[in-house]
């Protein structure tokens, strides 16, 4: 009789994170108790079927005390995966003007009245003011009084 091998592994297998486990007499259970997952993650992260988010990404490089590339936690493009990583220097950085032209909401040449309220917002969102924390702005009303239709307008006008 033949056992089926499972060969839905997407990543390499990370024999870094096992050794680092395996040196402190640790099992897969243990060190899920330490960082707050489980065993089953553990095991995806070992046999390279799954890969750490960057919070146990953090996690398991304060529990062991060594770096993301010490611990086999730095991602690369496969290299059958058809994605060559750009070459420093050859992606142009953003402009400093830079703005996000693409509003889903086609600008309506018939819209008046509302002045008082883009001066408003130009005024709430402008980068003119600086502050410690960026506070986040609200248009509220009753609904079909044209707040969605406003915001456009603001962000059309803006690019």
């Amino acid at each position: 009789m033949k056992t089926a091998v499972k060969k839905d592994r997407k990543l390499p297998l990370n024999s870094r994170l096992h050794d680092a486990r395996s040196e402190r007499g640790w099992s897969q259970q243990n060190l899920a108790d330490r960082i707050g997952t489980t065993p089953v993650n553990i095991s995806r992260w070992e046999n390279g079927s799954n890969f750490p988010t960057p919070y146990f990404r953090q996690r398991l490089c304060e529990v062991f005390g060594k770096t993301p590339a010490e611990l086999g936690l730095v991602q690369r493009p496969a290299e059958d995966s058809g994605i060559t990583p750009p070459e420093p220097g050859l992606v142009p950085p953003p402009s400093q003007g830079s703005r996000i032209v693409d509003i889903p909401i086609a600008r309506n040449p018939f819209f008046t009245g509302r002045e008082d309220l883009l001066t408003s917002l130009h005024d709430r969102l402008s980068t003119v003011r600086t502050a410690a924390l960026t506070q986040p702005q609200a248009l509220y009303g009753l609904g079909g009084i044209g707040k969605t239709r406003a915001a456009a307008e603001y962000a059309s006008g803006q690019v």
